[in-house]
């Protein structure tokens, strides 16, 4: 992938996450940024662009040991700007299914559940929207 915009969404079992519970997003996004995108996660929000996650619903479920449940996670990659709704649904989207063997993960693309994804994702603002705010508030380079 290049530096062009892009929604990822990931499902993903809880369990496999390894990470405490309120880093879970991070940990994901940053595991996946760097073996599918070959370059760290880059949440600093910034004028030259930077990554955003969501925190959606249930990424924090406390997890039972016979349990094992999977949950939606979405990055915007290369974020320089706000798009409304009509724009955002207009770039790239991809969607994987995470699997970890071991120490590993595998992202599997699925492309045929894209359309429903990318209409279930149109909902969060593109690039966060706290993140949407401090990037207007910052001067013009």
């Amino acid at each position: 992938m290049n530096n062009n915009q892009i929604r990822v969404i990931i499902k993903a079992h809880l369990r496999d996450i390894p990470a405490e519970t309120e880093q879970r997003v991070h940990c994901l996004g940053s595991d996946f940024c760097e073996q599918i995108l070959g370059r760290p996660i880059n949440i600093r929000v910034q004028r030259g662009g930077y990554d955003a996650m969501h925190f959606l619903p249930g990424f924090d479920s406390a997890i039972q040991s016979d349990q094992n449940i999977s949950r939606y996670f979405i990055y915007d990659f290369n974020v320089t700007g706000r798009l409304d709704k009509e724009e955002l649904l207009e770039i790239e989207h991809k969607f994987y299914l995470a699997t970890r063997i071991g120490d590993a993960w595998i992202f599997t693309p699925r492309k045929d559940w894209i359309d429903s994804a990318k209409s279930y994702a149109s909902r969060y603002v593109w690039g966060g929207a706290g993140e949407q705010k401090i990037l207007s508030s910052m001067e013009p380079q």
